[in-house]
């Protein structure tokens, strides 16, 4: 794209803007997912339990284990396709900013915005998101072990 040096800094900025915005919409996604999920858990083990039968109580509590199973696979999976998402925005940011680190005075670069960043490496690694998902795994699996 021909333009001038400031309209091509503005378009930059306007796209890290929404790389940011994405990122922390993803963020928030895994949180609120994993958290959601946790306290499901427990809501659905409190409903099984609730129950005044006896003879059923041994069949809800397999009940309760096995949707809190499917619900630990339900958080690792959620976690692997959304982490993905976060490593490719986080990619497509640090390629936008070595971009407008890369404008200088000339004028007659050509700006592609809409690159494929292929050879950027991601040095924010997110590591936060991952224990936070660990420990909510780790939690409902002590929970289908000891409950």
């Amino acid at each position: 794209m021909k333009a001038r040096l400031e309209i091509k800094a503005d378009i930059l900025t306007a796209f890290i803007k929404e790389d940011r915005t994405e990122i922390r919409i993803i963020r928030d996604r895994i949180m609120n997912t994993t958290s959601s999920i946790v306290v499901a858990s427990f809501a659905i083990t409190a409903f099984f339990y609730s129950r005044q039968d006896n003879t059923l109580l041994n069949n809800l509590r397999n009940y309760a284990s096995v949707i809190d199973v499917g619900l630990i696979g339900l958080i690792f999976a959620l976690f692997i396709v959304m982490k993905r998402s976060l490593y490719y925005g986080r990619k497509a940011l640090m390629a936008r900013q070595k971009l407008l680190n890369d404008l200088n005075c000339v004028d007659d670069i050509d700006l592609d915005p809409f690159l494929v960043p292929e050879d950027t490496e991601v040095n924010i690694t997110d590591n936060d998101l991952s224990v936070l998902v660990g420990f909510a795994l780790l939690i409902l699996v002590a929970k289908v072990i000891f409950v």
